[in-house]
């Protein structure tokens, strides 16, 4: 032992040596609590540095020092500090690094001996999971010798159900399936002279069951569902509303259905198997399903007709702004086909892409473009050699150009957002020829006509600045106006302020106005009840004349 720590010890002064007691300085026995460092069972005793082979936990050992650290790599080797522990490294580190080895080979080893273990447990119970499936299933084709169908099983039902307990007693005993599912729903329910019992419930249902009563089935299926008398199983509990369904019992059809739909106790869900089974089992009369169906149809109608309600109440400007951001949320390949197909708004989200390099490298082919420069400002044929010379954009940079041939190309179908999105290139000159203010403007009025709030304001500040047209304040008032109407407001409130008008007086004359539209409808659909009214009560005055003089009016 000595040798072997004077060989990890450095050579050092002894003053650092007399830091701490050595192996070979401390006699046999001297230690307190414990026996010596090195006995016949291989006991080492209490720790020690491999530095300054300081022991600890001994009689010199102050109380209120703290205990050794250990080896931070190996978590074998003993130290006083990290000071030793540093000092102590270039001849620990072959020693560290074999017990580093064994260690990680130990616990490869004890991982792989846990991962078989839990393999082995796993096989073993899935053997003898499907060895019970087996069994049952032998079981219950051995004993379902007979298949009650639905109105049978009703009426064994309704026979037994108000029988006296003897009776029924007599009848369970005969081994008689029906009396048995009747005698396990009184045990479920705790009625008719017998005590509550969710396991014997259970049995009894599975009794009758094995019989071929598939009512008994589907009710065993609602008790592993959930978890009365037996243990819960979504599994357990699907198959049999399996066997039940597939015997033609519509409340375990119904069930099943609803167990697919929510993906209780299958692997996913099957909406579309499960609506089969909801019509099938509304077919054999059961009523949670007919309900059921009758009500998903009532609000399928009505969820038809407030989208309906809602397609009719909603401007162009917003079916387009509807049609924008559903393009906006598809992935570039579809965009890219319904572009080319012709789709206004698809057209339109491509030249946003292109404008903000989110295009991915897509291009407008050769032949629409040259379909779309027939139609294009002065400059096209120059535009369309710089393009076709120009390489595909896959750096992720703004494509002006494509932005613009997709814009105007979706503006000729007349939409809205795609004609102010011109405007705007037009007036600042990016991906076209040519910077071209009075076609801008023409852009901008089109868009603004069909109500585009934002194509009103530029508009209106283009006829304030004369930029592409004459200086005319008042129609710049007239388009602020209109578009502080559909819903720019900021910026029209802003313009009207520049040009000396009350935002507030602005609006108070708006509110002013609808205020008068809707008292004049109130007006008119008062007159018109009224007439109505009018009406039924001469009718009425008629009617009572007819009957007084007994069907011929009185002449006067």
């Amino acid at each position: 032992m000595a040798g072997r720590v004077s060989s990890l010890s450095p050579p050092v002064s002894p003053g650092v040596l007399s830091a701490g007691p050595s192996m070979a300085s401390v006699p046999d026995g001297s230690l307190s609590g414990g026996p010596s460092l090195t006995d016949s069972t291989g006991y080492v005793g209490p720790p020690r540095c491999e530095y300054c082979e300081r022991v600890f936990f001994t009689s010199d050992y102050p109380e209120e020092e703290e205990p050794p650290i250990k080896c931070t790599a190996c978590l074998t080797a003993d130290f006083c500090d990290k000071k030793c522990m540093n000092r102590a490294w270039d001849l620990h580190r072959p020693q560290c690094k074999i017990t580093q080895a064994k260690n990680a080979k130990n616990k490869a080893r004890k991982l792989q001996e846990e991962r078989l273990r839990k393999q082995l447990n796993a096989e073993q119970k899935a053997q003898a999971a499907a060895a019970a499936a087996a069994e049952e299933a032998d079981s219950y084709a051995l004993k379902a010798v007979k298949r009650y169908d639905a109105m049978e099983e009703r009426d064994e039902v309704k026979r037994y159900f108000a029988a006296p307990f003897l009776q029924l007693k007599e009848a369970v005993g005969k081994d008689d399936a029906a009396a048995q599912y009747v005698f396990a729903m009184r045990l479920y329910e705790g009625r008719g002279g017998v005590k509550q019992s969710f396991r014997q419930a259970a049995l009894w249902f599975r009794i009758s069951a094995m019989a071929g009563f598939t009512t008994a089935m589907g009710a065993l299926g609602t008790c592993y569902l959930a978890g009365h008398g037996v243990d819960q199983s979504d599994e357990e509990g699907v198959r049999w509303y399996r066997l039940a369904a597939e015997a033609g019992q519509p409340a375990a059809q119904f069930a099943l259905a609803d167990c697919l739909e929510k993906g209780r106790g299958v692997p996913e869900a099957d909406p579309v198997y499960a609506q089969a089974l909801y019509e099938l089992a509304a077919s054999n009369g059961n009523e949670d399903a007919l309900n059921l169906l009758n009500y998903r149809r009532h609000i399928a109608k009505e969820i038809a007709a407030a989208e309906a309600e809602a397609e009719r109440r909603m401007t162009p400007i917003q079916k387009q702004q509807r049609d924008y951001l559903k393009w906006l949320a598809k992935p570039l390949a579809d965009l890219m086909r319904a572009s080319l197909d012709g789709d206004a708004a698809a057209q339109c989200v491509m030249g946003y892409k292109c404008a903000m390099g989110k295009a991915g490298g897509e291009k407008v082919p050769e032949k629409e473009k040259a379909v779309i420069d027939e139609n294009d400002f002065a400059g096209a044929q120059k535009r369309r050699e710089e393009e076709e010379a120009e390489k595909k954009n896959k750096d992720g940079k703004p494509d002006y150009k494509a932005a613009a041939i997709w814009y105007q190309r979706s503006a000729a179908q007349g939409f809205a957002l795609a004609q102010g999105a011109m405007g705007c290139f037009l007036f600042d000159g990016r991906g076209v020829a040519k910077k071209s203010r009075i076609e801008g403007l023409k852009y901008y009025k089109m868009a603004a006509e069909q109500g585009l709030p934002d194509a009103c304001y530029c508009v209106g500040d283009s006829f304030e600045f004369g930029r592409g047209c004459l200086v005319n304040v008042s129609d710049a008032i007239v388009w602020y106006r209109k578009a502080i109407e559909l819903g720019n407001c900021t910026r029209s409130k802003e313009a009207l302020d520049r040009l000396g008008l009350s935002y507030d007086g602005e609006k108070e004359r708006i509110e002013s106005e609808q205020k008068a539209a809707k008292d004049a409808a109130d007006a008119i659909q008062r007159a018109r009840m009224a007439a109505a009214a009018a009406v039924a009560d001469a009718k009425r005055k008629l009617a009572l004349k007819q009957i007084k003089f007994g069907g011929v009016e009185k002449k006067e």
